[in-house]
């Protein structure tokens, strides 16, 4: 049995450790060059291929290996990847520069430079991963319900890495703390017997919380996850406060008198500054005041400036010596991970009563992280009771109008999602939110606000007053005189649309809209249709066991991922972005998979090649699942996410299911069998997120193209029951 020699503990304790690994990888290097979805899509799908390249190897050596060496090569290449991922920010700058970017600390990396790091960073982990699952497969072949445990296992360690990671960040885990938990629960499963593994894995905790600091100061300021420097704040008796960081010097101006050699234009304020505190999150500078105002500018790259209004005098943060202020989107990075905003900002339990905040276009670098429904919470949270919040963006321009819709849509319900009262319109391509936590107060304190900054009799007040430095001002007035206010007395979240705000989603294919013209991409999936039926045609004829099992693996594969996908999808597309618990949407859909995969292993024996060959067609009925919750999704916030929970297990537990019976289900070696089932499987899920990320939602919606899917999947299920009649 595998559970003798720890096999089934290896299983789970190498795919923990291969999930926690995945998660790096993703936050190291947005936090390096930025990203948006593209670039989790690019390390999953490299790690899928990866880990497929991995089986496809063992089968073609097919020489005796020890699990330790295999599992010592994954640690180790585990550890430098890591590394690479930690420093790689000044290598891929000068890449970057030497094609026409900029190489500062900070600076905009290209996407394919990231992209292309991201598909091959995990090659050599991810290949010796790869082979551990035939070896181990190979050690206990002849054991019945043996390949449905170790299934189970792994698919049980995805889901304890996936959930570990979610939580550890979400409470202020340092990544430093996550890099040394991936080679300690690597080893937690394998090295020791049974009964000293808690003491083990409570040891390792214990190593890295002590050790994890080390390598953090370590490794700090060297271009990968906390790229700037340290600073100092230093205050003196003028009324002036210099910020030493990097790249620059900065100056604080609080009266107009500070000495520089570049003053502001026009700074001038004299209204009380109140109690002024500076604080370090990450690598940005967060000021605060006791009067519990404050502002925040995100820009793209290098903010213009960071801004942070105390009563009716606002405060500049100003580049002394042409350096460029601190970068603000990867400042905000805690909150996104789990910390409220009111503690990054250092109010303690004080709420503000009003926040600034201007994102980037959702798809450039480094903005998809400002574009979830965390952030959005966070920002709900620091806000009082009769707060309020002005968020903008701005749309794609260069006629990408139908991206401009669904990407309007998909940040308004993200919006919408985080706070009950919502104003929204558009600007000429601005995008402004005005947005509360409680309805009633929204139309009190927006005039509040404009009547601060413009009804005051002094002009250095009216220039340098609340909206004055705030860049849309002008729209904010307009939008103020011409908009109406909602009244507390409609739906729990009324909604003012203007103009483009008004559409659908791209991802339904709306009726009203043209049906896309034939294209290379169109023409991708059709050809990828043939093929894999002239395949499937021929391992049915020549009766190629181990082909038509790769097969159907690979079907299931790519129809459990596309399902997956679109059920992720249409819920963001409604009810607003995920970022930090997508993970634990995977580790749902991982957590069906290990329970179809254990009830496999129990049922096999009993079952015999005529269930096992039935079980192909599970993933299609999943498939049908997923297109009745599309088509009906409920608008009840709560039964939507427990209905997404639901589909996400079934799509799991259906694949784990027919994949752990497959290799029972088809004549051949069961080691050689099952290492194709996996490999099979491993690039299915590959292709499937390739596909649906890239071709196949943008041209047909989600519902046609798990259709399409679904299709390839029941050719393939038809074609195993059909083998013996050959």
């Amino acid at each position: 049995m595998p559970e003798k020699n720890g096999d089934i503990e290896l299983a789970a304790a190498v795919a923990a450790a291969s999930s926690m690994l995945q998660v790096v990888f993703l936050r190291g290097l947005m936090a390096v060059g930025g990203g948006n979805e593209l670039l989790l899509g690019a390390i999953l799908a490299g790690y899928l291929v990866w880990l497929s390249a991995g089986a496809r190897f063992w089968v073609l050596l097919r020489r005796p290996a020890s699990p330790n060496a295999l599992l010592i090569i994954f640690i180790a290449a585990a550890v430098v990847e890591m590394l690479l991922v930690r420093l790689i920010g000044a290598p891929l700058r000068l890449a970057a520069a030497f094609a026409g970017g900029s190489w500062l600390p900070g600076a905009a990396v290209p996407m394919r430079f990231s992209m292309s790091f991201a598909f091959f960073i995990g090659a050599p982990s991810g290949i010796a991963a790869g082979m551990l699952f035939p070896l181990i497969v190979s050690r206990s072949a002849d054991v019945p319900g043996a390949v449905g445990r170790i299934y189970a296992a792994e698919a049980g360690g995805h889901v304890a890495g996936l959930l570990a990671v979610t939580f550890a960040l979400a409470f202020g885990a340092p990544d430093a703390h996550v890099m040394l938990f991936i080679p300690a629960a690597a080893l937690a499963g394998c090295l020791m017997p049974r009964k000293r593994r808690a003491a083990l894995a409570a040891a390792a905790a214990a190593a890295g919380l002590l050790a994890g600091p080390f390598f953090e100061s370590a490794t700090r300021g060297r271009g990968g996850l906390l790229p700037q420097r340290p600073f100092a704040v230093k205050s003196s008796a003028v009324r002036e406060v210099a910020l030493v960081g990097s790249p620059g010097e900065f100056t604080l101006y609080s009266d107009g008198c500070a000495s520089s050699a570049y003053p502001p234009a026009g700074m001038y304020a004299p209204a009380r500054l109140g109690t002024l505190a500076a604080k370090r999150s990450g690598s940005a500078l967060v000021l605060s005041g006791d009067l519990g105002v404050a502002a925040i500018v995100a820009e793209a790259g290098f903010p213009a400036a960071f801004t942070a209004h105390l009563d009716a005098a606002p405060l500049q943060l100003m580049r002394r010596s042409g350096g460029i202020a601190p970068h603000v989107l990867q400042a905000a990075e805690n909150v996104i991970y789990g910390d409220p905003l009111r503690t990054l900002l250092g109010f303690g339990k004080a709420s503000l009563s009003f926040l600034y905040v201007e994102l980037p276009d959702p798809v450039s670098i480094s903005a998809n992280r400002y574009h979830t429904l965390e952030f959005q919470r966070s920002l709900a949270r620091a806000l009082g009771a009769d707060g309020i919040a002005v968020v903008c963006f701005a749309l794609p321009s260069g006629g990408h109008e139908g991206l401009s819709e669904a990407l309007t849509l998909k940040v308004f319900s993200t919006v919408s999602a985080a706070f009950p009262d919502v104003l929204a319109f558009d600007d000429d391509g601005v995008l402004v939110f005005f947005a509360s936590p409680e309805i009633g107060v929204l139309g009190g304190l927006l005039d509040a606000a404009v009547e601060r900054a413009t009804a005051s009799d002094d002009p250095a007040v009216r220039s340098a007053g609340m909206w004055a430095h705030l860049p849309r001002h002008d729209a904010v007035r307009r939008f103020l005189s011409a908009a109406p206010l909602p009244s507390p007395d409609t739906l729990r979240r009324p909604h003012t649309f203007l103009k483009r705000l008004n559409v659908e989603s791209a991802f339904d294919a709306p009726a009203h809209r043209k049906r896309p013209r034939r294209s290379a991409s169109s023409a991708i999936p059709v050809s990828l249709a043939a093929v894999f039926a002239a395949v499937l045609a021929f391992s049915v004829i020549t009766r190629h066991g181990r082909t038509l099992a790769a097969c159907d693996a690979f079907a299931a594969g790519m129809l459990t991922m596309g399902v997956e996908m679109a059920l992720l999808f249409a819920y963001q597309a409604r009810r607003g972005m995920m970022y930090l618990f997508t993970a634990a949407g995977v580790a749902a859909f991982m957590a069906g998979f290990s329970a179809g995969a254990a009830l496999a292993s129990r049922r096999e024996a009993e079952l015999g090649p005529e269930g096992a060959r039935s079980s192909s067609f599970l993933p299609v009925a999943a498939a049908l699942m997923a297109l009745g919750y599309l088509a009906a999704l409920p608008g009840e916030p709560y039964l939507t996410e427990v209905l997404l929970v639901v589909m996400l297990l079934a799509a799991g537990g259906a694949c784990g299911y027919n994949l752990s019976l497959l290799p029972a289900a088809v004549a051949g070696d069961r080691t050689l069998l099952a290492a194709s089932v996996n490999a099979g499987d491993n690039f299915g899920a590959a292709v499937g997120a390739a596909l649906m990320a890239l071709f196949l939602v943008p041209s047909l919606g989600l519902s046609w193209s798990l259709v399409l899917l679904l299709s390839l999947k029941s050719l393939s299920a038809a074609a195993v029951i059909l083998q013996e009649r050959f």
